[in-house]
């Protein structure tokens, strides 16, 4: 379903890798990081990743989560190969992408 996804779908779950567990979902900081102006437009982007046998997000309360470890370090990955996928990547130093070694480790050294 990931590869079917839409630019703000793919921002979305790029963000939510980058900020789970330490940023608010749907707040300022995550719609900048998304590049969305809207709580509306996130709640749109993330809907088709909540349903349905291939769910890669799950809702628990108000938070969003990966459902697997595995996905959420792949999304990272990629977005340390290429910080341009978010609006706010200011390149391979950029202060997002700096949120993603702690996560990867040396594995991708």
């Amino acid at each position: 379903m990931a590869g079917d996804a839409t630019p703000s779908q793919r921002r979305v779950l790029f963000a939510l890798a980058l900020c789970e567990g330490e940023r608010e979902v749907f707040g300022g900081q995550f719609l900048e990081l998304a590049g969305l102006r809207t709580h509306q437009a996130a709640d749109q982007a993330i809907k088709p990743f909540l349903k349905g046998p291939t769910a890669v997000l799950e809702k628990q309360g108000s938070k969003v989560r990966f459902r697997e470890r595995f996905m959420r370090l792949w999304v990272l990955s990629r977005v340390l190969r290429n910080p341009r996928v978010l609006p706010t990547g200011l390149g391979r130093e950029g202060q997002w992408v700096q949120l993603v070694r702690p996560h990867l480790g040396g594995l991708l050294q």
